[in-house]
């Protein structure tokens, strides 16, 4: 791979442990891919986004994003079946999502208390997500920030929660228990929801 973004996409069948050729994107994107509920799968690029359809084997583009230029972003599946974009240059400028029904990317609101311009989201037992930590940009200067922060989906708002002990970059997963594990660094702490 030469750090390129193509339009090739690729189907894993973990039976036979092999890949096989699907359906070409129609933009050539460089992001992460996100299983939605219903069985589709959103590729949300920097300013727009494509949906990948199982049973046609097809992509779809989807609307310029609510907030484009969202670089380094993270996604996240909610169980309402809509996908969860948090990531931007500018904080205050970050959280938007979207709905596969209507085919439309809407803002969230309240991320501006968030001061966070990227960070790994965790998708909670109750339906909440979790933005664990993550970084900040100012002046093309970039430093990790301790600060968290829930989205509900129900009211389309952000709160501030506890905030991890050590700012650093961070992973972070869901466990069996409903705890999020947060790893980075040298660091690792446990998020009790």
């Amino acid at each position: 791979m030469n750090g390129t973004a193509g339009t090739s996409s690729e189907l894993y069948n973990p039976s036979t442990g092999k890949w096989m050729a699907t359906g070409a994107m129609p933009v050539s994107e460089s992001a992460a891919a996100t299983l939605l509920p219903d069985g589709l799968v959103l590729v949300a690029g920097v300013n727009s986004g494509e949906v990948y359809n199982p049973s046609t084997g097809k992509w779809t583009v989807t609307p310029n994003l609510y907030y484009t230029d969202a670089t380094g972003t993270s996604a996240v599946a909610l169980t309402n079946g809509d996908g969860l974009l948090y990531g931007n240059h500018l904080p205050s400028y970050t959280g938007q999502y979207y709905n596969p029904v209507t085919n439309t990317w809407s803002r969230t609101l309240g991320q501006t208390g968030n001061a966070t311009d990227f960070g790994p989201l965790v998708l909670l037992a109750n339906g909440s997500v979790l933005l664990a930590g993550g970084t900040n940009v100012y002046n093309g200067k970039s430093s990790a920030t301790a600060r968290a922060s829930l989205y509900n989906p129900a009211t389309n708002t952000w709160t501030a929660t506890g905030s991890l002990k050590v700012a650093t970059s961070h992973v972070a997963v869901r466990l069996q228990n409903g705890k999020v594990l947060a790893v980075g660094g040298t660091d690792s702490e446990l998020y009790t929801p």
